[in-house]
């Protein structure tokens, strides 16, 4: 069954016998991404003050629960604003974004401060489906300066003992707008590291980039940015290191899937996170895939009022295993397919990082 794009909410299904013309209607059977009944959660969004025209410190991360408030509600629309406006990453920096959200309920985003002042970022849930929209907001006060810099994802987690390059990105502003043709110095101030230039200079949008070489990181590299000459101002880059012990996985998607024979599966991605819910790069991640066909169910045998099912083992018809590590955004992806296998078959997976565990299913059907 193929299903077109529907707003948020509750929606009725009708069943139609070909041969009758008979119809059925179930009212409410499935809902579209946010129910009237869910609620959404700040789970990020405090910052320290941010110079005008560059990206705030962390992240605003929301979560889509349900009516219980523990469970997370894939696919639901939220909409982020803000007043004064800011540019959200999510959209291609645009000053208002629509994202759904991922099978953890979540929608992360990181953001530019366009003036100077305190603005009020609020992220809605489904507004075009529900009046008033249930809501939460944070604010960022940004500052103007005739000199300022400002970094490029100030804070990176790293898995511990992963060997790659982070690129510093630093950006040069005056009153909010980039300065090309400066200097910006670079230097290792906690931790062993390697810089590929210890000075850069901005390019035409005031952006300064060097590269910082870990290998198999053991603990927390700190690197400071100067604007030359005068190394004032500064910011700090903090790079942690991330212990297997630290590390869990969650679902963004694809994790359960059923789809006809003869259609492709969705990719399944997963993120790698720290204890505090922080995307972690660089960890290695395991996926394992086990392909089976079901055999269907035995007979059934009754006992008085008691009826007994015996559901046989699938046949197992192939396995592969995937070995990845994290990306930018603490994401892996694996594209699960039937490797020449015709009919309906099952793939049970599970993805491992660490002492983290995380299992998918996914299966078609019909002849």
């Amino acid at each position: 069954m193929t299903a077109a794009g529907n707003p948020d909410g509750p929606r009725d299904i009708t069943l139609t016998d070909p041969a009758t013309g008979a119809t059925s209607v179930m009212t409410g059977a499935i809902n579209y991404g946010a129910g009237p009944n869910d609620s959404i959660k700040l789970l990020a969004g405090g910052n320290p003050s941010t110079p005008q025209g560059g990206e705030a410190q962390n992240p605003i991360r929301v979560q889509v629960l349900d009516a219980n408030g523990v469970t997370p509600v894939s696919g639901a629309t939220v909409v982020l604003s803000a007043i004064p406006a800011v540019g959200f990453s999510a959209c291609g920096n645009a000053m208002t974004c629509t994202v759904l959200s991922d099978e953890s309920g979540e929608v992360s985003t990181r953001v530019t401060a366009l003036s100077a002042g305190t603005m009020t970022i609020t992220a809605q849930l489904a507004p075009a489906s529900y009046s008033p929209a249930k809501q939460v907001q944070t604010t960022l006060l940004a500052t103007g300066s005739s000199l300022d810099l400002s970094l490029s994802s100030p804070s990176v987690w790293i898995a511990q003992g992963a060997t790659l390059d982070v690129a510093l990105s630093a950006k040069v502003l005056a009153s909010g707008v980039g300065i090309a043709g400066r200097a910006v110095n670079y230097s290792i101030t906690q931790g062993t590291g390697t810089l590929s230039g210890v000075s850069a200079t901005t390019n035409a949008s005031g952006i300064a980039i060097t590269t910082l070489h870990l290998s198999a990181m053991a603990a927390e590299v700190d690197v400071s940015a100067c604007v030359s000459p005068q190394n004032s101002p500064c910011r700090i880059f903090h790079i942690f290191a991330v212990p297997a012990s630290s590390l869990r996985l969650e679902p963004v998607t694809g994790s359960l899937q059923f789809v006809a024979v003869g259609q492709n599966f969705q990719r399944v991605t997963v993120r790698a996170l720290d204890t505090a819910g922080d995307p972690v790069r660089g960890a290695n991640i395991t996926f394992q895939l086990l392909i089976g066909r079901d055999t269907g169910s035995d007979p059934s045998i009754s006992i008085g009022d008691t009826t007994i099912q015996h559901r046989p083992l699938p046949v197992i018809l192939g396995s592969s295993k995937a070995m990845l590590v994290s990306d930018v955004n603490g994401l892996a992806t694996v594209q699960p397919t039937n490797a020449g296998i015709s009919g309906a078959i099952t793939i049970q997976g599970t993805a491992t990082s660490g002492i983290a565990s995380l299992p998918f299913a996914v299966q078609s059907f019909g002849k």
